[in-house]
């Protein structure tokens, strides 16, 4: 999951991922779903949808199945995908439902923290399945 302050940025470098990741793409919007049912329990606004931030995730999911980290395989930092971009990171793996992710975040302290923050305002959300 990508969450995201409102800086706009020219284009989009993770738009050609965008096809890779279409089919997790119900899957990610239940997780917006789940995630705004816990931001507004604690009285924070809903996050909207934001494709360049979910086009920047999938770039970020390809990546995790082969080294999961916050830091690229090429060894730079989780944000340089898009460092137009100030957001926060929630990786997740392993996990067979979007509500398993979700509680997954929510029962680790710093995930938690990106869901809560109030200066969010929209979320880009990323499922690939991968093999082996």
């Amino acid at each position: 999951m990508v969450n995201e302050t409102a800086f706009p940025f020219p284009g989009n470098p993770c738009s050609s991922r965008r096809d890779a990741a279409q089919a997790g793409g119900n899957a990610a919007q239940e997780a917006l779903s789940l995630v705004n049912q816990q931001r507004t329990a604690a009285g924070l606004g809903a996050l909207v949808w934001n494709q360049g931030l979910a086009d920047c995730a999938t770039v970020r999911a390809q990546e995790i199945v082969y080294v999961f980290s916050h830091t690229r395989p090429n060894g730079a930092d989780w944000y340089t995908v898009n460092s137009g971009l100030m957001y926060g990171e929630n990786p997740a793996m392993g996990y067979s439902s979007a509500s398993g992710v979700v509680n997954g975040w929510m029962n680790s302290p710093s995930h938690k923290a990106n869901i809560m923050n109030g200066s969010f305002k929209s979320c880009g959300i990323s499922i690939i399945e991968a093999n082996g």
